[in-house]
């Protein structure tokens, strides 16, 4: 049940137009913008809002007065005079709290009131990814984003009917863009899959998922509440499928049913789009990395094409009507070669519904472009790789994670512009949100062959007191159970994944447990959990990480004091703002904490995820990711060459004089020896005296290998020896030996029975029995002695037969 909250502290200031009391030190960056008319509108500029009546002709600050401990979240203007800025107040002791400042003055004067929450604490149910939306001066809905991995998808609601003296609060089972009809009726896009739709009737009391029920899984979807229409419960819904088509659904209920209205085949390189702005009046966006417009006229789909060819790098875009909107332009580039990087951004404005775009003078720029520049030291941007196993190495640093991994041709445009080297891969769990069925061994193998490493994740079951559906239980011995049930079914996913060596051994996972409080009970659970998932990881010969809250008393500072401790660990310690996020060259795995010191997973076993979810841009490609810098270990794809059979040629049993092996590699090699002394192969025999390899033919990942069988009967094997001369085609040396080969049976004996008859010195007679049963007795010419069973004697022949 929701509880009806009081405001904590009210203050009403008249405060004066002014800036922040001290300046910004980081690169001037447009954070938000949003047209109102078609000549309207504000911009946020790092900690500063600026106003515009003439297009961006000339602009007016309008930011309140905040100190030097805020930080400006959220900005939302319903007309030109009724705005409200939300900020987070920092205390000396750590503490945080919210706080909103309004206006109904254009901003010449403004009121602050602090924002009441409940629950286990701001600092750790909330983080400063927020979106606020005003319906009326009286109505007001803020959704926080909950402090968690990209893979989950939670938050805290709160709404305001009377101007927001009061608050009710609600938990959100998702959160992305926040749509509001009225006091009581909203929806809330995207979640974790990209195609959810959740609605509320009641204040966010409670929610249920809508939508057309054909959507598609992958599909990215764009949800509009048209400004014009007088009730409001009219909605459109645009899909994507990149592989097929843009349909368009219609609901006049508010969601509750739909119809498909209009549909266009149309293949894309991918499924982004760009939303309108939540005051927007007409749908109208850009397909990144296209030159295509979509737009919804008179209720049907219309594609249009792009002019100047700067729609493909907008990111962003805010229509005020059919015509007139505004795009956030943004180009990324990086070079590893150089360590450095640099991203520009302009704001753009159309008045031809997208067909042209035009640049808008920014407040406090010198030049229409915002220009950032970042230049890496060698310990951030290089990969430092220090070879741990044949599957895992050390890498010093950039990487992100994101829930659904992104395609060949999108990681590859990421790989050449950005300053990334590692992603996160979501391999299995019954926890995990994004099925990534791109993820196989080939498709792993080929973004290795990019240069790519990974951070495999398995999302399994939850603490028992958090409110995820799959959850561990808080009995320990059960719970050390589960764990190592979990790590099973991690080990299989990463050899299926070719993550590890055949026997499947030699890689690494990292379990991701999302933050459960300090409950005793529940800690103590978990930490019997992650017991039982390190301890079956170390048996089965795999490095066992975990991702986890940084703070007191749970998750990674309890981890250390467990009797089987994690290998490696990734903490989640956010230090930028969403959607503020942004690429740090600085970040460091360092200073996490009074209770995560630097002393604790020192070497080389640190993972650090400094920002939560948000949009970057890196050449005209923009994805949805956390920020993550490595000091520690990853994954690599087993791409080193192996023999993956030695099997027999010919029939066995066998009496013949020479018999043929074929030995096959998991890849095409060179280096085997063709001539002797064959040092790559040796025989394992018994009962035979005088067998050798005669020759070795072949090429690529098979090979002939003949060998004599010499004389009496036994077995006959060959081995594959591990000289350091095979490699693969790319310079990686054989993995280990083989010894596992099939094995002849090699049956013959002689000469047993001998004699020379003619004197000439020859042997005249030998036994030999072959794999039939029968002895033989054989002379220079002909049969001597015919078959018998049982073995002959001397005296059981003579010489005429």
């Amino acid at each position: 049940m929701a509880k009806q909250l009081s405001s904590i502290l009210v203050i009403f200031l008249l405060l004066p137009l002014g800036i922040r009391q001290q300046p910004d030190t980081q690169p001037q960056a447009l954070r938000q913008f949003d047209l109102l008319t078609a000549s309207s509108g504000w911009v946020q500029i790092n900690q500063r809002i600026f106003w515009t009546e003439d297009s961006g002709q000339s602009w007016q600050e309008i930011t309140p007065v905040l100190s030097v401990e805020d930080h400006l979240l959220d900005v939302f203007f319903l007309d030109s005079n009724h705005g409200w800025v939300l900020f987070r107040s920092s205390e000396s002791s750590g503490t945080q709290s919210y706080h909103l400042a309004g206006t109904s003055t254009h901003g010449q004067t403004w009121y602050t009131e602090e924002i009441p929450i409940q629950g286990n604490g701001i600092s750790t149910v909330l983080s400063d990814t927020v979106q606020m939306v005003w319906t009326s001066p009286q109505n007001g809905w803020i959704a926080f984003k909950h402090f968690n991995g990209t893979n989950f998808n939670s938050g805290t609601l709160l709404t305001t009917s009377d101007g927001g003296r009061g608050w009710q609060q609600s938990p959100m089972p998702v959160t992305g863009k926040l749509l509001v009809r009225d006091t009581e009726q909203g929806i809330v896009i995207r979640g974790p899959t990209g195609s959810q739709v959740f609605r509320t009737m009641n204040s966010g009391a409670t929610w249920e998922e809508i939508g057309p029920a054909d959507l598609a899984y992958q599909a990215d979807i764009a949800l509009f509440l048209p400004g014009h229409n007088s009730d409001r419960s009219t909605l459109y819904l645009v899909e994507v499928d990149p592989a097929s088509f843009i349909q368009l659904y219609l609901s006049n209920d508010f969601g509750t049913t739909w119809s498909l209205q209009d549909q266009l085949a149309l293949k894309l390189t991918s499924a982004s789009l760009t939303s309108p702005g939540t005051n927007a009046e007409e749908f109208v966006a850009t397909i990144p990395d296209s030159t295509l417009i979509l737009a919804v006229v008179d209720g049907r789909l219309e594609i249009k094409e792009n002019r100047d060819s700067l729609s493909a790098s907008i990111t962003e875009v805010d229509m005020a009507g059919p015509s007139s909107g505004w795009g956030k332009w943004v180009y990324g580039k990086c070079s590893k070669a150089s360590a450095s990087c640099s991203s520009e951004t302009r704001l753009l404005h159309t008045n031809d519904g997208g067909l042209t775009w035009n640049n808008v003078i920014l407040p406090g720029v010198e030049a229409d472009l915002l220009t950032k520049t970042y230049t890496m030291t060698d310990n951030n941007l290089t990969a430092g790789d220090a070879a741990s196993g044949m599957n895992t190495s050390i890498l010093i640093g950039h990487g992100f994670d994101i829930c659904e991994i992104p395609s060949i041709a999108q990681m590859k445009t990421w790989w050449d512009n950005s300053p990334y080297e590692a992603v996160n891969l979501y391999i299995g769990g019954s926890a995990r949100a994004c099925p990534n069925s791109l993820l196989s061994a080939a498709f792993l193998e080929q973004l290795s062959a990019q240069g790519w490493k990974f951070i495999p994740t398995w999302v399994g079951p939850q603490a028992p007191c958090t409110g995820y559906s799959s959850r561990f239980s808080y009995n320990v011995t059960t719970a050390y159970n589960q764990g190592a049930a979990e790590a099973n079914s991690a080990a299989g996913t990463l050899s299926v994944l070719g993550l590890t060596n055949p026997d499947q051994s030699d890689s690494i996972v990292y379990y991701d447990m999302e933050y459960y409080g300090t409950d005793t009970t529940c800690r103590n659970a978990a930490n019997a959990f992650m017991n039982g998932w390190v301890s079956q990881l170390h048996s089965l010969g795999i490095t066992a990480g975990v991702y986890g809250s940084t703070l007191c008393s749970t998750g990674l500072s309890d981890f250390w004091s467990i009797t089987h401790r994690p290998d490696a660990i990734w903490p989640a310690r956010w230090y930028h703002n969403s959607p503020d996020g942004y690429f740090d060259p600085d970040a460091s795995v360092w200073g996490l904490g009074s209770c995560l010191t630097d002393s604790m997973w020192a070497e080389h076993q640190r993972i650090r995820q400094y920002e939560g979810t948000h949009n970057e841009t890196w050449g005209t490609l923009t994805l949805a990711i956390d920020n993550d810098v490595l000091d520690g270990i990853v994954a690599v794809p087993n791409t080193t060459p192996y023999v993956t059979s030695i099997l027999l040629a010919d029939p066995s049993p066998t009496s013949a004089a020479s018999v043929d092996f074929t030995v096959n590699f998991s890849e095409p090699v060179t280096g085997v020896d063709t001539s002797t002394p064959f040092a790559d192969l040796t025989l394992v025999t018994t009962g035979l005296s005088g067998a050798s390899i005669t020759a070795v033919s072949g090429s690529q990942d098979s090979f002939t290998v003949t060998v004599d069988t010499g004389a009496g009967s036994g077995t006959i094997r060959l081995d594959m020896i591990d000289d350091g001369s095979i490699q693969d085609l790319g310079g990686n040396p054989l993995e280990g030996g083989f010894t596992s080969g099939e094995t002849y049976m090699v049956e013959k004996i002689g000469p047993q029975v001998a004699a020379d008859f003619d004197g000439d010195g020859d042997t005249d007679i030998s036994v030999y029995r072959p794999s039939n049963g029968y002895w033989y007795a054989y002379g220079q010419t002909a049969v001597w002695w015919g078959l018998s069973t049982d073995r002959p004697v001397p005296g059981d022949y003579d010489a005429d037969g």
